[in-house]
């Protein structure tokens, strides 16, 4: 994606693009690679130690200018679907 397409910004209640459940806007930014990644989490039960390592893709966020309401801000990439139609 790059700035000026037009794409569908799910809603983040819907698990598809689904008409109803998106908006149409405009691509105004992108940042790739800010959200995913790997996280470690350690936490103590009695006197037991746990530790938890977790990943996730790494993925970018859209900056959209919706044109429903005229609202702009920052989408999960995963969220953002480009119109080709």
């Amino acid at each position: 994606m790059k700035v000026g397409d037009l794409v569908r910004v799910k809603w983040s209640s819907s698990i598809n693009f689904v008409a109803g459940e998106f908006a149409l806007g405009e691509v105004t930014g992108y940042r790739p690679d800010v959200l995913g990644g790997s996280g470690f989490t350690s936490w103590k039960t009695q006197n037991k130690w746990h530790h938890e390592m977790t990943t996730a893709p790494k993925r970018g966020e859209v900056r959209v200018l919706c044109y429903d309401d005229g609202s702009e801000g920052w989408y999960d990439a995963q969220d953002v679907e480009l119109v080709t139609e």
